[in-house]
Formats: structure tokens, C-alpha cells, sequence
């Protein structure tokens, strides 16, 4: 594929240079900030070859890529003198919901190429030792165990890098503020059990390490604080007073009301969680099983996933009873309807793609190009889909099957469901595997789809 191409085809279509105001990408999908979206023609991008398909959330027009989005973003950025991020965002009206969906989605899509990376890592960690390549006493596993925990643990200051994007304000002054949550020393008067003071204030005994509602939290307060010390310093003392009275006016903020909020919000939504997967985990399951197609589609999705987090890092917790469950029924099932359609069809260009969506859903988990190449595109096999993910997922619920690795589900990955204190789990997960490719593929099958025929 000549991304080249793609690329000045994509900007044509989209209104041109003068109609973008700045871009970045996911892990599948081109992020646009347009001046003026009616502008762009949606048909006719769809109809780009190397194009899946196109999506507008938050304020952001998306085009959808797949995995070689990389490559397309590069030559994007040849045609034209681009900001990345959000800078100069079109304001629109949302709802408050539709907000922080916004907010979280931003936030968080851009750090998981680092959580996944690290979440793959601590994959390799429980296949290597059983089958006897690593030793656990190694010191290369204590690195490679610091690889992978490190980012999880510092995913506060990660955070800051995306959120800072996301409301434009200085991402060094928020990761200062942030860094002092996760600083040993500071971790040590929490560990000591006293009580914790500044400026006469009372600070919560709080751990902030592997936190995201703190540190989107902070960041939106960051907007009006950088605004309050920008007008009040003269502009002679700017360069050093500002930045100053800016952490020192933050930094309390931070300790004393944004991080126990966010904090115990988190532990709050953490325990419903729980107590929803304890009353109703197969029905709750069931429906993530079966809805996670729409769920990604909309971008909804993204308000689970620091709650996984959370719960996986919890040491109350220690593992995932919702999101990640409900992908493993739903990223395979977005497989297996693909491999159908690969055997089914008659079509070289969809064969193609169809394939390249299997192996991608299958291994890697990665499931837009299934979705929007193929199963959204030709509906019928989304129905196949979403009904294997709500049986697979009502299984996956009555058996209780939990998530200890945070990685996108997929058959490399499905150790994440090794229960390190052993029992069935892993056997359940397999199991969960098995029949959602299995009922995929028959329902695939049997359902049929509009076989385009060869040009």
C-alpha cells in the first residue's frame, strides 16, 4: 500500500490543509481537528482504498486506518505544516457525560501503546519460565519485571504527556505536580501511618501510584490555575514567578482536595464494579460480551479501562471481572467472523482484507480493521458476532472467569487469565475461547453476507 497516496487523497477529501487544525493517531485511527467538518466528504473517504472507514467523536474527526496507521500519519504530517494534538480545538457544545467520555478517550488512547507494550511484557513473564527459557530468579526477569510494572506504576506521569495535550497546558509543571504523588519520600509518610500536613493543611494518606482520575482531574484545574498566574505575575517576572506560583499554588490543591477525590472515586467505582460482577457478573458480562462492538465504536469503552486498571493494581483486587473479559469473547468472535469471511467469500480484495483482519483480531486482539473492514461493513457478520460475544460472555460470567494482566485479550495473550494462585480459571478462559470461535464462525457462515463481486 502506497501510504503516499493515501495520505494527499485522505487531505483532499477532508477539505484540505487550510481545513485542518491539528492531527494526531491512535492505534488504528487518524485524529483530525477540522475547522469546518462539512467540509469533508465522508462518502468519498470511505471509498479511499486503505481507508476502513470513518467515525466523528469528541470534536475529533476520525479516520480509520488500521494497523498501519503509523505509516500514514508520517505521510500526512509531509503535506502540511501540522500542530499535533489539541491545539486550537473547535469548542462545541456536549453534554456532560459525552464530556468526560471525551476527556477519558483522549487521555487515555494516546497511552496505550505504552500500557500494551508493558501488558505484553508481563504476558512474556508467565509464558517464559513455563517453558523453562527464563528463570524467575534471573535479574533478567527482575528488569523485564520492572519493564512491565514501571509503566503501570508511573502511569500518573505517562498520563501527564496526553492529558496536558488534551487541555492544553504545560505538561512539565503537571508532572512535576504529579511526580510528587508517586515520590518516594512522599509514599514513605503515607506508608508511616501519621498523620500528613502542608501549610497547616491535612493531606491524605493516599497512594497515587497506578492512578488516572486523580491526574485527569488535576490537569482540568491546571487550565484555570496556569490562567490565574499568567495574569497576576508582571511580564518581566514571568519566566520564573509564574511557573513558580503555579506549582505552589497547585501542588496543595493537588494533596489536599483534587487527589483524595480522585483517589476515592476511584475506590468507589472500583468496589461497584465488584459488587456488580458479585449480584450480576453474567449478566453484566453477557452484554459487555455482546455490546463491546458498539461500545468501541462510540468510544465508550475507554470509560472502563481505568477501571481495569485500577482493579488489576488494587491489591484488594488484583484482577479484572468486566472489560477485558467481555474482549476476550468479543475479540475473538470479530476473528473468527473475519476467517468465515475469508473462507466464504469470493472476493480477492475482500479475502484480503478479511484475512489480515483474522490474524490481526486473533493474535494481537486488535479488532477496528475486523470491524470496520468487515463485519460492520457487511452487517450480518457483526450479528454473528455480538451473539457469540453475549454467549460466550453469559459463560464467562456463570464460571466467574477473571483477568490478572492487563493486555488486549487474544489467543498470544490469553495467559492474562492464568490465576497465579492456580484453580480453573486459565481452563475457563480457554473454554470462553473456544466457543466464541466456534459459534462465530458457524453463525458467520450461516448467516451469510452481500458477496461484492471481483472488478
Amino acid at each position: 500500500m502506497d501510504y503516499a497516496v493515501v495520505a494527499k487523497k485522505i487531505l483532499e477529501k477532508i477539505g484540505g490543509e487550510g481545513n485542518v487544525n491539528s492531527v494526531q493517531h491512535c492505534m488504528t485511527r487518524l485524529r483530525f481537528i477540522l475547522k469546518d467538518e462539512s467540509k469533508a466528504d465522508d462518502e468519498a473517504i470511505k471509498k479511499i482504498k486503505g481507508v476502513m472507514g470513518v467515525t466523528k467523536q469528541g470534536g475529533q474527526y476520525q479516520v480509520i486506518i488500521g494497523n498501519n496507521v503509523g505509516a500514514c500519519y508520517k505521510e500526512i504530517l509531509k503535506l502540511g505544516n501540522f500542530k499535533e494534538g489539541n491545539s486550537n480545538e473547535v469548542k462545541e457544545k456536549k453534554g456532560v457525560f459525552t464530556s468526560i467520555l471525551d476527556v477519558v478517550s483522549g487521555c487515555m488512547s494516546a497511552t496505550m501503546p505504552a500500557i500494551v507494550g508493558a501488558g505484553m511484557i508481563k504476558v512474556l513473564l508467565v509464558i517464559l519460565p513455563m517453558i523453562g527459557i527464563l528463570s524467575e530468579t534471573s535479574q533478567t526477569y527482575t528488569i523485564l519485571s520492572a519493564l512491565g510494572d514501571a509503566t503501570f506504576y508511573f502511569l500518573p506521569l505517562i498520563l501527564c504527556i496526553s492529558a496536558s495535550k488534551k487541555f492544553n497546558i504545560n505538561a512539565y509543571t503537571l508532572a512535576a505536580v504529579i511526580g510528587v504523588m508517586v515520590y518516594p519520600d512522599f509514599i514513605g509518610l503515607v506508608d508511616a501511618g501519621n498523620k500528613i500536613s502542608l501549610f497547616g493543611l491535612p493531606v491524605a494518606s493516599a497512594s497515587y501510584a497506578y492512578s488516572v482520575i486523580p491526574v485527569i482531574m488535576m490537569a482540568w484545574v491546571m487550565t484555570y490555575i496556569e490562567k490565574f498566574t499568567d495574569k497576576i505575575t508582571p511580564a518581566v517576572t514571568k519566566n520564573f514567578l509564574r511557573p513558580m506560583l503555579t506549582l505552589l499554588i497547585a501542588l496543595p490543591i493537588a494533596l489536599v482536595v483534587i487527589g483524595p477525590i480522585g483517589f476515592y472515586a476511584g475506590e468507589v467505582l472500583s468496589s461497584a464494579m465488584v459488587f456488580i460482577y458479585d449480584k450480576a457478573g453474567w449478566f453484566a458480562i453477557m452484554v459487555m460480551g455482546a455490546l463491546m462492538p458498539l461500545l468501541v465504536m462510540t468510544g465508550m469503552h475507554w470509560a472502563f479501562v481505568p477501571l481495569s486498571l485500577m482493579n488489576i493494581n488494587n491489591p484488594n483486587v488484583g484482577f479484572d471481572t468486566l472489560l477485558l473479559v467481555g474482549m476476550l469473547a468479543s475479540n475473538l468472535a470479530q476473528a473468527s467472523s473475519c476467517l468465515a469471511v475469508f473462507f466464504k467469500s469470493k472476493n480477492k480484495d475482500l479475502k484480503q482484507v478479511a484475512g489480515a483482519s483474522a490474524v490481526s483480531a486473533f493474535l494481537a486482539g486488535v479488532t477496528e480493521p475486523a470491524m470496520y473492514g468487515v463485519t460492520l461493513k457487511y452487517k450480518k457478520p457483526l450479528y454473528a458476532c455480538m451473539i457469540a460475544g453475549g454467549i460466550s460472555g453469559l459463560y464467562a460470567g456463570f464460571v466467574g472467569l477473571k483477568c490478572f494482566v492487563f493486555a488486549t485479550p487474544a489467543i498470544l495473550s490469553i495467559v492474562q487469565f492464568i490465576n497465579p494462585a492456580g484453580g480453573s480459571n486459565f481452563t475457563n478462559a480457554l473454554i470462553v475461547a473456544a466457543m466464541t470461535i466456534v459459534i462465530a464462525f458457524i453463525l458467520t457462515w450461516v448467516f451469510g453476507f452481500e458477496d461484492p463481486a471481483n472488478e
